[in-house]
């Protein structure tokens, strides 16, 4: 009976190791992913201002 307990805390302690390494990778995948989310949205902000500087000397090209 001591065997089989033996046996089942080295695989419960296996199997949480496992479980504790997806998760840190989940997590740093996770901030990676808002990170880049971010910095997305900063260049389309840069992109939309660079859209409206040039929107008034267009029209007065057009005129």
């Amino acid at each position: 009976m001591r065997e089989q307990a033996d046996v089942v805390e080295t695989e419960f302690g296996r199997r949480t190791s496992e479980m504790s390494d997806a998760m840190q990778k989940m997590t740093n995948n996770n901030r990676e992913t808002l990170k880049a989310i971010a910095d997305n949205e900063n260049k389309i902000d840069m992109l939309r201002a660079s859209i409206r500087a040039k929107e008034a000397p267009l029209k007065v090209s057009q005129t």
